[in-house]
């Protein structure tokens, strides 16, 4: 078996015919589909079964499990070379599985390859878009890490020390990424954990130090439903994001924005279950304060009142002041928050 594609699905009865139906298209054909039954209506099973076809391995779990759980129930049960990893609101471009297999026969098959695709958003998933829409490219790629090229041991140690400083230079969703089984095996401790189970087993195959292939070519339509942890977290609704993920957050976090808070979580988790792994980075807390104290900054400004403010520092440890003054010497913070603010004013007034 050349492709194990993983479909981990919670409540997708609505959605989960499409993507299978986008597989199924396909032109190439050595490929199975594992599909995560995560305590889902009949409907769902009945959507599922209803196409009768022998690529198909139903995953069933009789109790509501963490996201993570229910994925790496799909990882265990696959037998393919490589692994995809989609939701139940995304499919595969026409010829997209051929396009990939020739992608990685060109490079004498890497170990991982990370791609392109287009965004697909449903109606209402976040307040900017009232109607269905997509856009062109999912992911703009720094100049550096495009044009087809092989990730060195270099640029793959300054994303990951990006990613433990809140910057992310390759996407956090899990389908654009292409993994072989044998990589994934040996990540301590399970590929994926929460409370993301995308970026942890991200950044984990990263520190692995293997072949990672970066390709413009578009492969995935990747979507945002109403339905997805996407949602929340582009409408800053993590609490309710991690309830659907069954996973929780992890710390005495400030007041901000719980994007920041839900990274904190998971670069805690890296260092936790894979201590010799992730020993030689450290968080960066003052990337944190700083980020923190913008998005307070932000908002006063946006509600005209500075609670948020006072309620930061409030909570903010004293140990911590040095921490956020260093922070507040990045001079691209300001630059960003100054842009975001811009926009949302222009945004508000026209």
């Amino acid at each position: 078996m050349f492709f194990s594609i993983l479909l981990p699905s919670k409540d997708g009865e609505n959605y989960i015919s499409n993507v299978i139906k986008s597989i199924i298209d396909q032109t190439f054909e050595d490929y199975e589909i594992i599909i995560g039954d995560n305590n889902n209506s009949r409907k769902f099973a009945e959507k599922v079964l209803s196409f009768q076809s022998s690529k198909i391995k139903m995953v069933r779990s009789d109790k509501t499990l963490q996201a993570a759980d229910s994925w790496m129930n799909c990882l265990n049960a696959s037998s393919g070379k490589y692994i995809i990893t989609l939701g139940d609101d995304d499919c595969i471009l026409f010829n997209g599985l051929s396009k990939l297999e020739s992608l990685l026969k060109k490079n004498n098959y890497p170990d991982c390859i990370s791609v392109n695709g287009i965004g697909f958003y449903e109606s209402g998933s976040t307040e900017d878009f009232h109607y269905p829409a997509y856009k062109i490219n999912f992911w703009k790629y720094k100049p550096k890490y495009i044009n087809d090229i092989f990730l060195n041991n270099k640029l793959k140690e300054k994303i990951v020390k990006e990613f433990f400083s809140f910057n992310n230079l390759l996407p956090l969703n899990m389908q654009p990424h292409i993994f072989s089984k044998k990589v994934a095996n040996l990540v301590d401790n399970g590929l994926f954990k929460p409370p993301s189970p995308d970026s942890y087993a991200l950044y984990s195959l990263l520190m692995k130090k293997k072949r990672w292939l970066i390709s413009n070519e578009k492969i995935f339509a990747i979507g945002l439903s109403n339905k997805s942890f996407g949602y929340y977290w582009h409408n800053n609704k993590i609490n309710e994001g991690m309830e659907f993920l069954g996973s929780k957050l992890d710390g005495n976090f400030l007041p901000g924005s719980k994007l920041n808070d839900y990274l904190y979580t998971v670069l805690k988790n890296l260092k936790l279950n894979q201590k010799e792994t992730f020993n030689e980075f450290e968080i960066n807390r003052s990337a944190y304060l700083s980020r923190q104290l913008f998005v307070c900054l932000e908002k006063s400004i946006f509600e005209r009142k500075i609670s948020n403010l006072i309620q930061y520092f409030k909570q903010i440890d004293k140990k911590d002041i040095y921490q956020l003054f260093l922070g507040l010497l990045n001079f691209k913070l300001y630059l960003n928050a100054f842009k975001r603010i811009f926009l949302a004013l222009k945004q508000k007034n026209s």
